[in-house]
């Protein structure tokens, strides 16, 4: 039975045995990868290295309040 004659057959079946087979093919196609998964934790890993390794600077509030209320524009 080729593609042409399965989908001849689906579509003789009443809409909500269609729907059933859609999902199912939808469901088949959407299937995880599991080697783009572990290239993304590493990546995620590497970004937090080294968001850690730089120190953040402290930021005084009325510092930066000050220079934001001096500032033409704002």
């Amino acid at each position: 039975m080729g593609t042409k004659d399965v989908l001849e057959e689906a579509l003789k079946l009443k809409p909500d045995e269609r729907f059933m087979i859609v999902e199912g093919l939808i469901q088949s196609l959407d299937e995880p990868d599991r080697a783009l998964d572990a290239l993304w934790a590493e990546e995620a890993e590497k970004r937090l290295k080294a968001y850690r390794a730089v120190p953040l600077k402290e930021c005084r509030w009325r510092k930066y309040s000050r220079k934001r209320n001096e500032s033409p524009g704002l």
